[in-house]
């Protein structure tokens, strides 16, 4: 039997949900009494940016949320259509069935200031304000922070909350090496401290296991480390996307002054199936740019250990969505960049580039440096720097540690980034008891 239904559609735009457009179902007449479960037949088509991801979500009484019905991304000209049959047992409140259609998944936290935004820097060799939209930071090898020197970990990390805002910082990543002997609790309970901070003030960040958080040799601290830093401290931070073996990698969908990523994180010493669980993810979000971040990926001499070699040849070069690699591990920093042809032309068009930053073989375990990475959208650049609020000094003159490798410029050009409006419209609309 065919029932009438009461349609509205709204264009929304909604921080964190990109743009979403909302369909709400009102049954005219509430049939939920009858022996049987009826379902709504829906279907839906309309146009988006060409290959942006487009979702249907319902709304699930059970589980008092949104859950994810269908996704797909859009054709070349923007084309994207749905036929979707839904339960009405648990998805009617009131007698009205929610339909959400949404432009792209993942998180935005939206703009905290913007280039005319006025602030006071920090250090006068600040990089202005008015040169960049949006920052990420980045520490890694904290160990000895959290073995002896715990005020080093919490400089960087005061730091970064004040300056959260001022320098409109979107994400903060962790490339191991949380703890030094991952068999001593006073160190996780230095750690958890430090990262407290960023879970109570809702700040999107990642982290992975180093070899001296899980075992470098017979991976008994796996299952420490994800008591302090599994899948349950992030699960429900809406930028989390999911998971591998309680966090031992994890991915979280960013997005950030009009570019939508994709940061993987895997752990020490991945395995086959660590290689197929990136595969998988990086395969799934192929509009994202992706950062994959991992412990161990180049020397200072810019080789590559035989598990970080695997990685660039069984998962960067076959996902053309990444185009940069941070890793930790390995004392001093370094940068350099490989070059794929993911079309078989015989011509490199994908450019990687790959970047090592690990300060803990500096005085007090690091001297609280970290990196920060500011992305300007009308220089179509991004500029790299490192500082330590410990200090109040850009850079170290350590030799570990060549100016070149702490402060450079990267190009948009070079990241694949291109800024885009993002567009969802309805072309047409129908649903029906089935």
């Amino acid at each position: 039997m065919q029932h009438s239904l009461w349609v509205r559609g709204k264009l929304l735009s909604i921080a964190g949900l990109s743009f979403i457009h909302l369909l709400k179902l009102q049954l005219k007449n509430n049939i939920l009494t009858s022996t049987r479960t009826p379902s709504v037949d829906i279907y839906w088509e309309g146009n988006s940016n060409p290959g942006a991801r487009v979702r249907v979500l319902v709304w699930n009484t059970s589980l008092g949320s949104f859950e994810e019905l269908a996704s797909t991304v859009a054709d070349s000209k923007g084309a994207v259509k749905f036929y979707r049959s839904v339960p009405t047992g648990s998805h009617v409140v009131e007698g009205k069935v929610k339909v959400l259609v949404q432009h792209s998944v993942g998180y935005s936290g939206g703009n905290l200031s913007s280039k005319t935004s006025s602030f006071i820097p920090e250090h006068p060799a600040d990089t202005p304000r008015a040169q960049y939209d949006f920052t990420l930071a980045w520490e890694s090898d904290t160990q000895y922070y959290n073995e002896s020197f715990p005020d080093r970990q919490l400089d960087i990390h005061n730091y970064l909350l004040r300056q959260r805002v001022p320098m409109n910082i979107q994400y903060v990543f962790h490339t191991g090496d949380i703890v030094d002997e991952y068999d001593k609790p006073v160190q996780w309970e230095r750690a958890n401290t430090a990262y407290a901070m960023f879970d109570q003030a809702k700040f999107p960040y990642g982290v992975l296991g180093g070899n001296h958080d899980v075992g470098q040799y017979d991976e008994k601290g796996f299952p420490v480390y994800s008591q302090h830093f599994g899948e349950a401290r992030f699960a429900r931070n809406p930028w989390y996307g999911g998971n591998h073996k309680n966090n031992r990698g994890h991915f979280d969908l960013i997005s950030a002054g009009g570019h939508d990523f994709i940061f993987v994180h895997m752990s020490w010493a991945p395995k086959d199936v660590e290689f197929a669980w990136m595969n998988r993810v990086l395969a799934s979000f192929p509009e994202r740019t992706a950062i994959l971040a991992t412990h161990e990926y180049l020397n200072l001499d810019g080789s590559m250990s035989p598990t970080a070699t695997r990685i660039k040849n069984e998962v960067v070069a076959k996902n053309p969505n990444v185009r940069m690699v941070l890793s930790g591990h390995v004392h001093g920093a370094m940068k350099n960049q490989h070059f794929f042809d993911d079309n078989g032309d015989g011509v490199a068009e994908r450019t990687v580039t790959n970047i090592l930053f690990d300060a803990q073989g500096l005085p007090e375990g690091g001297q609280a440096f970290t990196r920060l990475m500011h992305f300007d959208n009308q220089s179509q650049r991004v500029l790299s720097r490192s500082y330590s609020p410990y200090l109040k000094k850009h850079t170290t003159d350590h030799s570990a540690f060549p100016k070149p490798y702490q402060e450079f410029v990267l190009s948009y050009a070079e990241l694949g980034l291109k800024m885009k409006k993002k567009t969802l419209k309805t072309t047409h609309f129908s649903a029906r008891f089935a």
